[in-house]
């Protein structure tokens, strides 16, 4: 069906109306907020029952190497309300990839709390001619913090410095407040590309602008929390951000950027994060995911092992919830594709 349909909202409605929960991406509202992407959105029905098994979104992405071709891309593909439901579902996805045209290969995503549903899938997938991506894109192993009991038993929980840092927002002249002005957008993409040059890597590109008018109306969906001080006016007032959005089980932490601020002497995200936090239990989430974790700490060499040590301050449980799985549906473009992968390769190593 469309994505963002009159039809696709039926389906999201028929799906919820059986307890089940939906990831941000295969909401029709999100949806229909994406014009630069083309979707899909496929429904999975049990006949006997008649009842909704499966809901997702399937993204054609535009091939790089191969003009009027795409990748087919599913993210958060899990969290299913039993084996029948995932078999449904990957058959119903597997048909799809099968069905398109012009599909270069299919990729996806998994995300699941439930260490044996992610082992499931990936048997079923594998049935359907999928192989494990050997360069997965989606994180694996992630931080999560269980908000399954008061917000004042969650924050007793943080370690002492994290507890620290979230108070000290109240001692500076500084205020957590909603980001409510998209035209604060250039000042957030001047901020994530500091950010990530602090890590060398580079933010992928997002038009913030629109994220904050979808945030604002779609508050239990999304929210885009910033840092300003206190007194000042402008752009320039925005310190620091962070962005959260709602997949029912799970509020996941996206993306988040900050300055540097020399006078103030404090750490700029902990009150934010807490922030996000808070909307989480507000809204139900069982769990806050931190949006994956390293391995590393800062100095071993990991460039974002500052930003996992950030993490562990909130004394998550690490899992992993993650994998990536990918099939070639033309054999032809998928020989050609590593061909070419090859040889840029070649290109980057000067020849050796």
């Amino acid at each position: 069906m469309p994505r963002g349909s009159e039809a696709h909202r039926r389906a999201e409605s028929d799906h919820l109306d059986t307890g089940a929960r939906l990831p941000l991406v295969h909401r029709a509202a999100w949806q229909e907020a994406q014009p630069r992407i083309a979707s899909v959105a496929v429904q999975v029905w049990n006949r006997s029952t008649r009842r909704s098994q499966a809901l997702f979104c399937a993204d054609r992405v535009p091939s790089r190497l191969f003009r009027g071709f795409h990748i087919l891309r599913v993210e958060r593909f899990g969290g299913f309300a039993d084996e029948e439901a995932a078999r449904a579902a990957v058959a119903g996805l597997a048909d799809l990839a099968t069905r398109e045209s012009r599909v270069v290969r299919t990729r996806i995503e998994l995300y699941s709390l439930d260490s044996r549903e992610l082992g499931l899938v990936a048997d079923l997938l594998a049935a359907h001619g999928f192989v494990r991506s050997a360069e997965p894109r989606c994180y694996q192993r992630t931080a999560l913090l269980d908000l399954r009991r008061t917000l004042d038993e969650v924050f007793a929980g943080l370690h002492g410095t994290a507890r620290r840092h979230v108070r000290a927002v109240a001692k500076n002249p500084v205020e957590v407040r909603e980001v409510g002005d998209p035209t604060l957008a250039v000042r957030m993409s001047e901020l994530l590309s500091h950010t990530f040059a602090r890590t060398g890597s580079v933010p992928e590109e997002r038009d913030w602008g629109a994220l904050v008018r979808f945030s604002l109306d779609h508050p239990s969906l999304s929210r885009v929390v910033g840092l300003f001080r206190a007194a000042a006016t402008g752009p320039e007032a925005l310190l620091a951000f962070v962005w959260g959005a709602n997949h029912g089980s799970t509020v996941e932490y996206v993306s988040g950027a900050s300055t540097r601020v020399p006078d103030l002497k404090m750490p700029l995200s902990y009150g934010l994060m807490w922030s996000l936090i808070e909307w989480a239990h507000v809204h139900g989430a069982d769990y806050f995911d931190f949006g994956g974790i390293s391995a590393g700490s800062h100095g071993v060499g990991d460039p974002v092992g500052g930003i996992s040590d950030f993490k562990r301050y909130f004394k998550p449980q690490v899992q992993t919830v993650g994998d990536e799985w990918v099939r070639a549906e033309s054999r032809t473009l998928h020989a050609a594709a590593r061909v070419v992968g090859g040889l840029r390769g070649l290109v980057r190593s000067g020849g050796r």
